[in-house]
């Protein structure tokens, strides 16, 4: 957070073109693909993803795994479509835990499920 230029006077200015993310590379089969920051929307389709995952009998293995594989590729859209089939279940495992604690989806779930513990139904349905 910075002030203001001088000409306005009690105004605190936010910079958002100044906040940075880390970046992230993981290497899997010798190559290397950069997580992308999660956009709004990204979060968006994400969470509705998420909630039709949910929503997937646990006998549509097919199922899940594919819905697992369009998040995937949102957050590290270099991979190939068959590198998803190449890994193992726990290089798969490890890399959804990656791109949902970096980008941000499992804190604003838990701070949704928080508000909605709360009685705080408007800040639980904003996302």
């Amino acid at each position: 957070m910075s002030k203001a230029p001088a000409n306005k006077t009690n105004v605190t200015y936010f910079d958002l073109d100044e906040v940075a993310q880390e970046e992230i590379v993981i290497r899997i089969f010798g190559e290397d693909h950069k997580l992308k920051p999660v956009s709004v929307d990204d979060f968006i389709k994400n969470s509705r993803e998420q909630e039709a995952a949910d929503n997937v009998s646990e006998d549509d293995l097919v199922g899940q795994l594919g819905l697992t594989k369009k998040m995937l590729q949102r957050a590290f859209p270099t991979m190939p479509d068959d590198i998803f089939t190449k890994m193992t279940m726990l290089q798969l495992n490890k890399l959804v835990q990656l791109a949902h604690g970096l980008n941000g989806q499992k804190q604003a779930q838990a701070e949704n499920a928080e508000a909605a513990r709360a009685g705080n139904v408007l800040a639980a349905t904003a996302s």
